[in-house]
């Protein structure tokens, strides 16, 4: 089969996903209005303002959640620590002796 002598058009860049949102007229001027006082296009704004709360919302649901008797066990093994086991002296006295 034989190729087209055809040149081929280079292919575009692809800019990334699209995303698109109604709005009232309030809420886009107010968007605007923000966006020009931080110099960013609203586009630049929108996304940037969204990316951070979305981050925040992931970060906050990824931390540990103690209960209140989950808390007084952390704080108890905290103030009051168990004795140390015969290994973990072995392991402190090979570390003060070899630094390791």
């Amino acid at each position: 089969m034989m190729r087209s002598s055809k040149p081929t058009r280079p292919r575009r860049r692809q800019k990334g996903a699209h995303l698109a949102a109604r709005v009232s007229f309030e809420q886009k001027a107010l968007f605007k209005k923000a966006a020009t006082i931080e110099g960013k296009t609203l586009t630049e704004f929108l996304v940037r303002s969204a990316q951070e709360k979305a981050q925040a919302i992931v970060q906050a649901q990824t931390f540990m959640k103690l209960t209140a008797r989950d808390s007084e066990i952390l704080v108890n093994a905290l103030l009051n620590p168990p004795a140390p086991n015969k290994r973990l002296l072995a392991e402190a006295k090979r570390f003060k002796r070899t630094g390791l």
